[in-house]
Parts: C-alpha cells; structure tokens; sequence
C-alpha cells in the first residue's frame, strides 16, 4: 500500500484503527513539517507493535520515504 496523505499519517496509524494483516508492505511518505514532537517516532513504534521493521528509501522535497514491512 502507498500512503502520501500529507501529514496525517500520525492521526491514521497512531490514532486510528490498526493495519489489516492482509497489508505486508506500507511504502510511506513522511511529511516531517507537518508533525509535532515525538509523533514520528510515535508512528515508527505502532507500526513496530503490528510487526512491521522501516527502511529508509530516500528523501525528495525534504520528505522522507520509508518502506515498513512485515512477514
């Protein structure tokens, strides 16, 4: 799944419901202007809680890519 929905990731993945276990890859653009402190990192660790390790993909117009996979 490729999510780029400009800034909401944190209210998605965070304060949302959790990710269906049909969805193995999130192929996600990380709007860093757009979140407050520790919401990144907040994103990172419910991600890690479903199972899904990142890897850093890039950067373009100072956002980030990231790849979160799981089994």
């Amino acid at each position: 799944m490729f999510v780029d929905i400009e800034g909401l990731e944190y209210a998605v993945f965070v304060e949302g419901p959790v990710v269906p276990n049909s969805i193995k890859l999130l192929a996600m653009e990380m709007h860093n202007q757009a979140y407050k402190p520790g919401q990144r990192a907040a994103i990172y660790n419910v991600l890690a809680t479903q199972g899904f390790t990142s890897t850093d993909i890039g950067t373009r117009n100072e956002q980030d890519h990231v790849l979160f996979s799981r089994a």
